[in-house]
């Protein structure tokens, strides 16, 4: 790989960590709202939804980290 295409890879990995870091700030403010959910609240439809969300959240940080990952690797050959 030559040296643009290598640069070209290090700006998409720039972007993904920037879009996993602001993915995971979101994540971090719905799992604290729906940890200070009231005890009587707890198992509502709307904390079930809450806890999709954050379940599919963290599934695509954790995408993300692997794709920046991957490029990282194929840069660095």
């Amino acid at each position: 790989m030559n040296k643009a295409r290598r640069i070209k890879l290090d700006v998409i990995q720039s972007q993904i960590e920037e879009l996993t870091q602001s993915l995971q700030e979101v994540l971090d403010e719905e799992q604290e709202v729906r940890d200070n959910v009231p005890e009587n609240l707890e198992y509502t439809e709307r904390t079930e939804m809450m806890d999709e969300y954050i379940d599919t959240m963290q599934t695509h940080v954790d995408c993300l980290q692997e794709a920046k990952d991957a490029l990282e690797e194929i840069a660095n050959s």
